[in-house]
């Protein structure tokens, strides 16, 4: 989906995509930002303006934040070409399904994941709900002529976050459309499958990070090879909307940090 306004012009986005500078492939960043940034509407992170008094262990949880984002956005992952290209033919002895597909190694996906934890559990340390949560906490506290502003910006990400666990980017960006060209009725692809925080937890605890609690789970999504495709795009799809939020996200605490000072 190449995103468009209402009256049939491309989105442009009006700043630069998120660390797109560290990526192998920053064309995949920009691809990612158009749906980013047409679904969500979001002002440059990097005008986010700063603030101070954070307690020690705090700025530790933000630069460890930051820190991480900078590695992820670096990796091959978020950089590739993954793909399912599914064919299906009609012969005398019934339909044949066949796939054919591009997918990173399984060590490169495994090891993104265990990068990706990081921010998407909450559990975490310096997940992305903790640190939103931290600056949040503080921004309340500071009550300066900015809090209002920052407030405003923290709740756009803490709901575009919730969306993301509940639905796709590519899935947000295309009801988006159709609502505003007058589709509303038009079903989305996606709308009413397993969200993709469930998918996440089925790969990364039935496979990838633990064969655990979910083994079982991920064992059914493979029963033919054009499931096993369909699954694992969900799976990426996921992952790769919500890790260009939480390296969006990444500008801010940058931005927080610029002039805190512990206690």
């Amino acid at each position: 989906m190449e995103p468009s306004r209402a009256d049939g012009g491309v989105i442009q986005i009006p700043y630069h995509p998120p660390l797109a500078e560290l990526a192998p492939n920053p064309d995949a960043f920009y691809f990612q930002w158009k749906l980013m940034y047409f679904a969500f509407r979001f002002a440059d992170p990097a005008t986010f303006p700063p603030m101070a008094l954070l307690e020690a262990n705090e700025i530790a949880a933000l630069r460890r934040y930051t820190s991480a984002a900078k590695r992820l956005a670096s990796t091959s992952l978020l950089s590739a070409k993954e793909e399912a290209r599914i064919q299906i033919r009609n012969t005398p002895s019934g339909r044949v399904e066949s796939v054919t597909t591009q997918f990173s190694a399984h060590d490169v996906t495994a090891g993104f994941s265990v990068m990706f934890r990081q921010f998407f559990s909450d559990s975490e340390p310096a997940s992305f709900t903790t640190v939103r949560n931290i600056i949040g906490r503080r921004n309340r506290e500071t009550s300066d002529t900015n809090s209002a502003a920052r407030e405003g910006v923290l709740r756009e990400w803490r709901s575009a976050h919730a969306k993301l666990l509940n639905a796709s980017l590519n899935t947000i960006a295309l009801r988006r459309h159709f609502d505003e060209t007058g589709a509303t009725n038009t079903p989305v692809q996606g709308e009413g499958r397993r969200s993709p925080r469930e998918t996440i937890q089925i790969f990364n605890y039935g496979e990838l990070i633990h064969w655990g609690d979910h083994r079982a789970t991920y064992d059914a999504l493979g029963v033919t090879e054009v499931d096993a495709a369909l699954s694992r795009m969900e799976f990426l799809d996921a992952i790769v909307g919500l890790s260009h939020l939480y390296l969006g996200f990444s500008i801010i605490v940058d931005r927080v940090l610029l002039e805190c000072r512990p206690e």
